[in-house]
């Protein structure tokens, strides 16, 4: 079994993630339960790249 380092991308810390569920897509959905994101979720490779939080700040 390998294990994969799951960084937030809204606060950085990679200690308060834990597995959420899965997309309509099938893909592994992951939560933040650190204060700084907010119970945030994210996916670590979005099949939709606009919904990125890089590319939200660009509009």
């Amino acid at each position: 079994m390998a294990l994969i380092a799951v960084i937030c991308p809204y606060c950085q810390s990679d200690e308060a993630v834990v597995e959420n569920g899965k997309s309509a897509e099938g893909e592994q959905r992951f939560r933040c339960q650190s204060e700084a994101s907010q119970g945030r979720t994210f996916i670590l490779n979005p099949s939709y790249p606009r919904r990125l939080p890089a590319i939200k700040q660009q509009g």
